[in-house]
């Protein structure tokens, strides 16, 4: 059964489209240099030309609110199965 499978396989081509699209996903993924050490000072790190990490400060912290900014952050760092509870 299993050789039947990887004949199918081959036969269809899946392997090689698989391999091809891996293959473009490398080449288009640009590496992203990250200094630990501007983000420990809270300097901006832009990832791409729409979306900029900042580190905040204590006192940012402080100044939005500590309970909005951990429930902001909840909802940014939660996965689904989280929520089945609440739901």
């Amino acid at each position: 059964m299993i050789d039947s499978d990887i004949k199918a396989r081959a036969d269809l081509g899946i392997d090689s489209i698989v391999h091809k699209n891996i293959e473009k996903a490398k080449i288009q993924k640009p590496k992203i240099e990250f200094d630990r050490l501007k983000m420990y000072f809270s300097r901006p790190f832009t990832v791409t030309e729409n979306l900029t990490i900042y580190e905040p400060t204590i006192g940012a912290i402080i100044d939005y609110g500590e309970k909005p900014f951990f429930e902001m952050l909840n909802r940014l760092i939660s996965h689904t199965t989280q929520f089945r509870l609440q739901l």
